[in-house]
C-alpha cells in the first residue's frame, strides 16, 4: 500500500473510534512521548476519550512535554478500548516486557505508527514511513489527513519529538518537509527555543560527572573508527546518577573526529541497553542491532540483552567492524 492509502486507513480507524489508548516504547525518548502526547492532546480536542500509557510512566526529564505528566505506567486490560495506537515501536517487544502482552492480548485493533526500517507491521492498521524523521512528523501528516489542527500544547509535544529524533535538525533524516512541518508547529504556538533548551541545554551535575568519567575511558577500536562507552550500575551509583544521565553518550562518542560508528552500553538492573550510531546511512548499524534481537534505523539502532556485556563486547565490535569493511 502507498503512504497515502495507509494515512487514509489510519485516519478512518481514528474517526471510527471513541475510546482510544495510546502506547509508546519502553525507555521512552522525546519522540516516543512527543508523538503519543501530541496525538492524544489533539484527539481529545476533537471529543475523543484518550489515555496515554508507557511502561516507564512519566519520566522527569520529559515532563516539559505537555501531556507527559498524565502518562500512566499501568495498562488497564478491562477498559473497552475501540482502538489502541502504538507509537514509535518497531515491534511488539518494544512496548516492554509487561506492556507488550497486555496490549496485544487486549483484543482491540492496533494502529501501528512508526518510522523505523525494522518495523514488523504488527498492527491491524499500519502507518509506517522510513522517510520521515520521526514518528512525531508522521503523526503531523496523519493530523493533516484528518483536517485536525494542533493547538499550542499539542504542537509543543510534536515539535519536541521531531527535535529529539533529528538531533535538533542535524541528522540526515531531516528533510525539507521536516523543516516545513516544524515551521507550522512553531506557527501553531510551539517554542523552538524552550524545547531545545529543555532537551539540550539543561543538564544535572550528576550527568556531567558521570559522562566525564565515562568519556575518559573510551573503548576505541578499528584504528579509532569505532568508539564505545560502557556504563555499569556501579558507575551510576558512584555519581548518584540515573540511566537517563547516560543519554547522548552514544552521540558524543560518534561525534569524535574520525569515528564512524559508536556504541553505548548502559546497565539497568540486570539488563544492558545498547545503542548504536553511525555517521551516515552508508554504515548500516541496524543489521547489527537486528542480529542481537533489536532494530532501528541504518544510522541509529539499539538492542537489549541480559547477557554479561563484557563477555559479548568483542562480538559486537567484530560485527561493527564488518559493517565498516563492507562485509
Amino acid at each position: 500500500m502507498s503512504l497515502d492509502s495507509d494515512l487514509s486507513c489510519a485516519a478512518q480507524a481514528i474517526v471510527d473510534a471513541s475510546v482510544i489508548a495510546i502506547v509508546s516504547h519502553t525507555g521512552p525518548d522525546a519522540d516516543a512521548y512527543g508523538s503519543m502526547c501530541g496525538l492524544a492532546l489533539t484527539l481529545k480536542e476533537q471529543g475523543k476519550e484518550v489515555s496515554c500509557f508507557n511502561e516507564a510512566g512519566p519520566m522527569e526529564k520529559y515532563t516539559f512535554i505537555p501531556g507527559v505528566a498524565d502518562v500512566s505506567d499501568t495498562f488497564p486490560t478491562d477498559t473497552p478500548w475501540d482502538l489502541i495506537i502504538v507509537c514509535d515501536c518497531g515491534d511488539k517487544k518494544r512496548m516492554g516486557d509487561s506492556f507488550g502482552p497486555l496490549v496485544t492480548g487486549h483484543g482491540a485493533p492496533l494502529l501501528n505508527i512508526d518510522h523505523h526500517i525494522s518495523n514488523e507491521r504488527f498492527g491491524a492498521h499500519n502507518l509506517i514511513s522510513v522517510t520521515h524523521s520521526s514518528t512525531a512528523e508522521l503523526v503531523c501528516e496523519l493530523l493533516h489527513k484528518l483536517s485536525y489542527s494542533p493547538a499550542p500544547e499539542s504542537a509543543t509535544a510534536l515539535l519536541a519529538g521531531i527535535i529529539g529524533d533529528t538531533g535538533s535538525f542535524r541528522y540526515s533524516s531531516t528533510s525539507s518537509q521536516t523543516l516545513e512541518i516544524a515551521s507550522k508547529l512553531v506557527a501553531a504556538g510551539a517554542s523552538l527555543v524552550d524545547i531545545s533548551k529543555a532537551l539540550y541545554g539543561s543538564y544535572p551535575l550528576s550527568m556531567v560527572r558521570l559522562q566525564a568519567e565515562v568519556l575518559l575511558n573510551l573503548h576505541m577500536h578499528h584504528s579509532d573508527e569505532i568508539a564505545g562507552v560502557v556504563v555499569s550500575k556501579e558507575l551510576f551509583k558512584k555519581h548518584g546518577a540515573s540511566p537517563d544521565d547516560a543519554d547522548m553518550l552514544v552521540e558524543r562518542a560518534r561525534d569524535i573526529d574520525g569515528v564512524k560508528i559508536s556504541y553505548a552500553a548502559r546497565q539497568v538492573d540486570d539488563l544492558w541497553k545498547v545503542s548504536l550510531r553511525s555517521v551516515s546511512d552508508t554504515y548500516d548499524v541496524s543489521r547489527v542491532a537486528q542480529s542481537f534481537g533489536g532494530g532501528g534505523h541504518k544510522a541509529a539502532a539499539a538492542f537489549r540483552t541480559r547477557k554479561d556485556f563484557s563477555a559479548m563486547e568483542a562480538t559486537l565490535v567484530a560485527r561493527l567492524e564488518e559493517v565498516l569493511d563492507g562485509v
